[in-house]
């Protein structure tokens, strides 16, 4: 891809593109992984695009399954919150020391 279309797409784009990854993650950290991916696969891509419409249908379409692909793979289902680990382990405290 040419520099000068990526830079337009990124100029054009980049708002669409984080707001949708944003709204599937629920998250702003694995939105900006998303958003970094989706143009990374941009500036790699081969495929001509007819207009800058059509290149942003597409950076917003690899946003999505991105987002998917992020929500099932194996590392988001078997990671836990610290936030959580820590109330557990208050909550497991309180119990101990109620019981003696």
């Amino acid at each position: 891809m040419e520099k000068a279309v990526y830079d337009q797409a990124v100029v054009h784009c980049l708002d669409a593109v984080y707001r949708t990854a944003l709204n599937c993650c629920n998250n702003r950290q694995d939105a900006e992984d998303v958003v970094q991916t989706a143009f990374l696969k941009l500036l790699e891509c081969s495929t001509p695009f007819q207009d800058e419409t059509h290149i942003r249908r597409w950076l917003i379409r690899v946003a999505v399954n991105e987002s998917h692909s992020l929500r099932r793979s194996f590392w988001r289902r078997n990671v836990s919150s610290l936030d959580g680990e820590m109330r557990n382990l208050n909550q497991h405290r309180t119990a101990q020391c109620t019981d003696q």
